[in-house]
């Protein structure tokens, strides 16, 4: 079953709504449809997240992967098989083998949970804000104290 019609099933939106949000789709085709349901405020994020994870509808990190055409299939195959001898989860087995780069993976984590993207590269932080950011990831710099 479609999510549409899980939502429209489960009494989260009506019919309607979800036909508004799917012509809009047709103009937008890389927008998710729960998204575009959440933006024109027929659906609660919260409500779309429990969703997905209830029915299992998240895409997997390896097919939004492969449908953004970074990677191929015989690459996923190759890294979720080390991922399992290795027990490692695949997308730092992705990584690890080179088929993508870390900022390709945390876009496409974001992606995964319907979240907006914004690399930190080359941006510089107060030592305040150690506390909230992991300052050993590749490309953050710390502001000298002082």
């Amino acid at each position: 079953m479609r999510l549409g019609d899980i939502l429209v099933n489960d009494g989260l939106i009506t019919p309607e709504q979800l036909d508004k949000s799917m012509a809009i789709q047709k103009d937008h085709p890389n927008l998710p449809i729960g998204q575009i349901l959440c933006q024109l405020g027929y659906l609660a994020k919260d409500d779309l997240n429990t969703t997905l994870h209830y029915y299992k509808k998240r895409l997997k990190i390896g097919d939004i992967l492969v449908n953004s055409r970074l990677i191929d299939k015989r690459m996923l195959d190759h890294a979720l098989t080390v991922s399992q001898r290795d027990k490692i989860p695949v997308g730092k087995a992705l990584v690890n083998l080179r088929y993508v780069q870390e900022e390709q993976l945390c876009r496409a984590i974001a992606e995964q949970y319907d979240l907006s993207y914004l690399s930190l590269k080359g941006r510089t932080f107060s030592h305040d804000m150690s506390r909230f950011l992991n300052l050993r990831w590749p490309g953050l710099v710390r502001q000298p104290e002082g």
